[in-house]
């Protein structure tokens, strides 16, 4: 089920999917990603090791934004799919895969993020 905002509070785990926007060329990536205890500022930038590169290299050239939020992984993945395709990020952005790579709810496998903490 999609969620609102404020919807999530009522939940200890739900899932985001999320664009990340190159302000520089306007490429996007999409990714997935499970928040738990309502805390989307968890320091979770993606998974991607070339958007971590450029990003670091310029974070102000990149800009991150919540696309939906979801109460299973498998309506994220779905999701994220979907996303990926709108926003042509598989052929004309940093997306390697058309399906969100090596997520898949409910099969074992979990995606691998990084998380950076700023103090």
């Amino acid at each position: 089920m999609k969620l609102r905002k404020n919807q999530t509070k009522n939940y200890k785990k739900y899932y985001i999917v999320y664009r990340i926007l190159d302000l520089t060329n306007n490429k996007s990536y999409i990714g997935a990603h499970k928040i738990k205890f309502n805390n989307e500022n968890d320091g979770y930038i993606c998974s991607s090791k070339l958007v971590l590169a450029l990003y670091f290299k310029n974070p102000k050239n990149f800009k991150k934004f919540i696309l939906g939020r979801f109460s299973t992984a498998r309506e994220a993945d779905r999701y994220e799919k979907k996303c990926i395709t709108k926003f042509d990020s598989f052929k004309n952005g940093y997306n390697r895969t058309k399906d969100g790579g090596t997520y898949r709810a409910g099969r074992g496998v979990k995606k691998i993020g990084v998380h950076y903490y700023t103090t």
